[in-house]
């Protein structure tokens, strides 16, 4: 909010540098200005209404700016150019391309619409300029990893990896970048799913995407596994990393591997993380023989989540598994008052592609302390 500030100081001065906009130029920052400062209905609504051609021409008079400011450090071009409002610009355009990609899969019954409109390519060509400002290359990663969610949760899976993989060339050794690489990956390779196409004349970075041919499941968990291992060097206490590689390490045979990470996800976690967890690792136990094991981490989970029906099945079937039937019965009994019932979400079911609820509230999280 102070860069905006001072970005209006500059623009009401009636300076040289501020003269120097053009009409439409002004006309843009105006409404940047109005999605800052509060009037964000009105601002995502009005820059929908600008043209591909529009918005080219104001990415490259920013590009020049950015140009200017860096062969200085303290000048009048590098204090114009680092007044731009660059990150409310940022979070404007990747609104509107969240509420246009929304409305085009209403249109299409729910089918993923991972094509990047003119406002998506806006907020990833700003991000570079952005990432100059002060402390904008933590914006700018940060907006990588929450944006990649959000498309991850949009069904829009190799996309999310191409953003994250943008952001690693900015930040290489950002753990929530690397983490949201290995998500992408992992989420690729347990539904078997990529987008065909981006269905546009060209992506966010002017290149034809198609998608994969013969699609290696594992492949993607190596990949996967990579990125979760990487992001944990970084970052030990990234406690979902940890989850989820000992999830993909299950998947892929490592049975002891995956139980050490497993275990240590259930003492460093809380909350659905650990509710997931014990699930996983009671599975992990059960594939090995351990039906004891298994049947005291499944009864962990259910301890958490009571309602759980995906915890009961499993606890059921690792006690008849075990020859008591009757117990088995007794557990799924117990369930049988509640099921059909609406409850809160399991998070077992959101965690191959994620919520989007959540991916949204981690970008009006990012939102909310850019602009307070």
């Amino acid at each position: 909010m102070r860069a905006l500030l001072a970005f209006l100081l500059v623009a009401s001065a009636g300076t040289a540098a501020a003269q120097s906009m053009t009409a439409r130029e002004t006309a843009y920052w105006d409404v940047v200005t109005r999605y800052a400062t509060g009037n964000r209905k009105d601002a995502v609504a009005t820059i929908g209404g600008w043209s591909e051609k529009d918005l080219d021409r104001i990415l490259k008079s920013v590009q020049g700016l950015e140009k200017a400011a860096r062969r200085c450090e303290a000048c009048e071009d590098r204090a114009r150019f680092d007044a731009l409002p660059l990150r409310a610009a940022i979070l404007l355009h990747a609104e509107r391309d969240r509420m246009d990609r929304v409305a085009r899969m209403q249109e299409n019954g729910g089918a993923a619409e991972c094509a990047i409109s003119a406002n998506g390519r806006m907020s990833a060509d700003l991000l570079g300029p952005a990432a100059l400002q002060p402390g904008g290359a933590r914006f700018a990663s940060r907006f990588y990893a929450v944006f990649a969610q959000h498309l991850r949760s949009a069904l829009c899976f190799l996309t999310s990896r191409n953003w994250a993989e943008a952001g690693l060339k900015l930040a290489p050794r950002d753990a929530m970048l690397l983490f949201v690489d290995g998500l992408a990956s992992e989420t690729i390779g347990v539904t078997g799913f990529v987008e065909p196409t981006l269905r546009s004349e060209r992506d966010w970075r002017g290149r034809q995407t198609a998608g994969y041919e013969n699609l290696d499941p594992k492949r993607e968990f190596s990949r996967a596994i990579d990125g979760f291992e990487k992001a944990l060097a970084v970052d030990p206490h990234l406690s979902e990393a940890r989850l989820r590689l000992g999830r993909v390490l299950s998947r892929m045979g490592r049975g002891p591997e995956a139980r050490v990470s497993l275990k240590q996800a259930v003492e460093e976690t809380s909350g659905a993380s650990r509710y997931l967890a014990h699930l996983f690792l009671g599975q992990c136990l059960e594939d090995d023989g351990d039906l004891d094991g298994a049947i005291g981490q499944y009864s962990a989970a259910m301890a958490l989540r009571p309602d759980s029906q995906i915890g009961a099945v499993a606890l059921a079937h690792a006690h008849s598994l075990r020859g008591r039937s009757e117990t088995a019965r007794e557990v799924l009994e117990k369930m049988l008052p509640v099921a059909g019932r609406r409850q809160a979400a399991d998070p077992y079911w959101s965690y191959a592609m994620g919520s989007p609820e959540d991916a949204e509230a981690l970008i009006e999280d990012l939102r909310r302390e850019t602009l307070r």
